[in-house]
């Protein structure tokens, strides 16, 4: 993160003057990043009468560039092809992540799982919380236990799709619980607030189509949240 601060009413950027639509007292650049590269800035203008505290538009600011990164990052290689975001819209997106799945699985005439699983708080989180570490090293938790043969994409903020191949749901449901137990034991620096949720189907024996598909495993996830939450 960048800040500027009694900028005025231009910016010189590269040589270049920016004519500011304020006289700016202060000028915040939170990077956008994506497993490690940097994708741009979200930047806020705060003028000489700014409202809100510091502090709060610095917890949004970043709130925002960690929703953004995987959706301007996720360009993915897949089957040997580039599979590009559409417009920056993300269910677009994962319907040709999903899509391009399932049209492998009919080619080859084999049954594919998938499942979408989401990061559930229990308790009270804390209020310095790095939110974006905390959902790298979920993902990675989970990587670890599928293993490298496992495609796992950014669904939402909170929310990854695991394209599993095969049709395996048993196998892909028990390394699943696995994460979710060293969650609730505290497996990620003893945050023990922590759990997750997950549904898991396989194709074109529970859903036929990718509308289908990402429709049913969100309404299982969705149940399964509820149910996650009411146990603790």
């Amino acid at each position: 993160m960048t800040v500027l601060t009694n900028v005025g009413v231009q910016l010189n950027i590269d040589g270049k003057n920016l004519e500011l639509p304020w006289d700016c007292r202060r000028i915040i650049f939170m990077p956008i990043k994506y497993q490690g590269s940097l994708e741009g800035y979200l930047v806020i203008l705060e003028s000489q009468d700014h409202v809100y505290p510091f502090n709060d538009e610095l917890t949004l600011l970043k709130i925002l560039a960690t929703q953004i990164a995987p959706i301007i990052g996720s360009r993915k290689i897949h089957s040997g092809g580039i599979l590009e975001l559409n417009d920056l819209d993300p269910t677009r997106a994962i319907e040709d992540l999903v899509n391009a799945e399932l049209n492998l699985s009919d080619s080859s005439e084999s049954p594919v799982t998938l499942a979408m699983t989401r990061l559930v708080a229990t308790g009270s989180v804390e209020q310095n919380l790095d939110l974006a570490l905390l959902r790298e090293d979920w993902r990675n938790l989970i990587a670890a236990q599928l293993g490298p043969d496992k495609r796992i994409y950014w669904a939402g903020y909170d929310t990854l799709i695991i394209l599993a191949g095969g049709g395996n749901p048993v196998g892909l449901d028990h390394h699943l619980a696995n994460v979710r137990n060293e969650l609730e034991s505290g497996g990620m620096s003893s945050k023990t607030y922590l759990s997750m949720a997950y549904s898991i189907l396989t194709y074109p024996f529970d859903a036929d189509s990718v509308k289908k598909v990402i429709a049913k495993l969100s309404s299982n996830l969705f149940n399964a949240v509820g149910e996650t939450k009411s146990s603790q």
